[in-house]
Formats: C-alpha cells, sequence, structure tokens
C-alpha cells in the first residue's frame, strides 16, 4: 500500500482547480468497480494500482488525462492483448502505461508509448516507449506537479530533466522492463 503522505500529496494536488478544472475529480473505484472490470478484461490488478484506482479513477489534468476503469480506451484489444493497462494520456494519442505482467524492482513503473514511433512493423506489435516512473503513484505526482509547474511558467522538462526527475523519483534509476527516457538529442539521461 501506498503511504498516507503520499496519498495526501496526490488527493492535494487533485484538488488544486488550475489542475483538474472546474469538474474536479471522480469518485475513485470501488471493489466492485475493480472486480467487474478483472472479471470483464480477464486481468489481476496489482495491489498498489487497486488502491490507486480507488482514489483516482479518471481526471481531466490539464493537457492531459487519467483513464478510469470505464473508460472506453482502456478496453484497447492492443493495449490488454499485452496486459498492458493505461492509465493516462497525453491528449495526443499517446498513452502512460502499465505492465502488468510482473514487477520491475519490485513494483508496477509506468511507461510512456507514442503512437507514431512505438511500434515495429516487423513483428507488428506494440513496443515499449520509455519508463517515466516506477510506479503509478510517483507518475501521477509527477505528472500533476509537471501540470502545475506549466501553469505557472516554471521550467521543468518531466521526465527528461533526469536531476529533478530522479530527486522525486529515485527508484526510476533502477527499471529494467524499459529504457529510462532520453534528451532531445538523443543522448541518453544517465
Amino acid at each position: 500500500m501506498v503511504s498516507s503522505t503520499l496519498r495526501q500529496e496526490l488527493l492535494d494536488l487533485l484538488s488544486h482547480p488550475s489542475i483538474v478544472g472546474p469538474d474536479g475529480v471522480p469518485p475513485g473505484a470501488s471493489e466492485c468497480d475493480i472486480q467487474t472490470f478483472e472479471q470483464l478484461h480477464g486481468l489481476r490488478l496489482p495491489p498498489t494500482l487497486r488502491d490507486w484506482f480507488s482514489v483516482v479513477n479518471g481526471a481531466f489534468c490539464g493537457t492531459q488525462g487519467f483513464l478510469g476503469l470505464n473508460d472506453y480506451r482502456v478496453d484497447s484489444e492492443y493495449f490488454l492483448g499485452r496486459s498492458w493497462l493505461p492509465v493516462a494520456d497525453d491528449g495526443c494519442g499517446d498513452y502512460y502505461l502499465i505492465d502488468l505482467t510482473g514487477p520491475d524492482q519490485g513494483d508496477y513503473p509506468v511507461f510512456f508509448w507514442d503512437h507514431e514511433t512505438d511500434w515495429d512493423a516487423e513483428l507488428d506489435g506494440l513496443i515499449k516507449g520509455y519508463a517515466v516512473a516506477s510506479n503509478v503513484w510517483i507518475f501521477s505526482l509527477l505528472l500533476l506537479k509537471h501540470e502545475l509547474a506549466r501553469d505557472k511558467a516554471e521550467r521543468w522538462n518531466w521526465p527528461f530533466d533526469r536531476d529533478r526527475t530522479l530527486q522525486d523519483d529515485p527508484n526510476l534509476a533502477g527499471v529494467r522492463s524499459a529504457p529510462l527516457p532520453r534528451k532531445a538529442d538523443g543522448a541518453p539521461l544517465d
């Protein structure tokens, strides 16, 4: 389970009107909602993700959005067929996903999938883009902090600002199931 400090920090950010807009955040998913989703899609959500959906079950946040269990994009055959669960989108056709096939370094990292580059024509399939957070809770905090910084005209290029990103998410450096982001010039972050 997530620490009460992380949970409260996320709830505080989700109550910020400049981030979530006038409609606010929908209620979290109930245990029944989660079980129904799991049965419908033949998936088992890890405890950290079940807990996250009980707090965040869809919300438009600035230029991006968290996906809810009933969001039509979540039942994408392309992603769920690989046991990849979309948890957010960037508003441009790209997704933030979690690979449910197994933990990486003890948790389920969030990775970015770009609809223009993360498709392997030879294999006729999806490929992972890059890891953006070591777990869904940290991802949510970083995405919302990034949106808030954009609102305040601060400069923070998450997840490409290595030092700041790793300061907020030191476990990201240990993720092995997807590459870490690259700088604009193509050089690795580490």
